[in-house]
């Protein structure tokens, strides 16, 4: 059986591995470092730590702006509409990853509406879905409620795939 690790002192194994990726560590750390993998399927973020975001476009008629904050593995877009309000249904517009070569396959696309509620200028009954996804873009379609006019929501977005 191993000897315990002393309060404040690091074993072997954690001096080894540190001493081995301590370069690797600093460039992460940094936001120079090479892309990771991670072994829960999602795709490496290219973008660490934020440097590249992915881009709307094709908006609809009635959408003022749609605008991404975060990454090409998860963030938020907020959107706003125009005097006349979008119903239901409709599709809102295309977010276009920044890296294109990120997801060599469809990913799966989680969106999520974070404003919930009543239907106002700043709550949304409904929910948002996807309903065309490829590798380098998908849609944002509004479901189960209008957009109201003249309001601003939001939507989160989380992208798992393989890379």
């Amino acid at each position: 059986m191993p000897a315990s690790v002393a309060a404040g002192r690091a074993s072997t194994v954690e001096r080894e591995n540190y001493s081995n990726n301590a370069a690797w560590i600093d460039a992460l750390a940094s936001g120079t470092g090479t892309p990771v993998a991670f072994a829960t399927g999602l795709a490496p973020n290219k973008g660490y730590p934020g440097t590249t975001h992915p881009v709307s476009s094709s908006l609809n008629a009635h959408l003022t702006s749609a605008t991404v904050t975060g990454n090409d593995c998860a963030g938020s877009i907020v959107l706003v509409v125009d005097g006349t309000g979008i119903a239901q249904n409709q599709t809102l517009c295309v977010i276009t990853f920044a890296n294109a070569s990120l997801y060599t396959n469809t990913p799966v696309i989680t969106l999520t509406n974070m404003t919930a509620g009543a239907a106002s200028t700043t709550l949304h009954a409904g929910t948002f879905g996807s309903v065309t996804v490829g590798p380098t873009a998908f849609s944002i379609v509004v479901l189960g409620a209008a957009l109201t006019a003249s309001g601003t929501f939001t939507c989160g977005y989380t992208v798992t795939g393989t890379g």
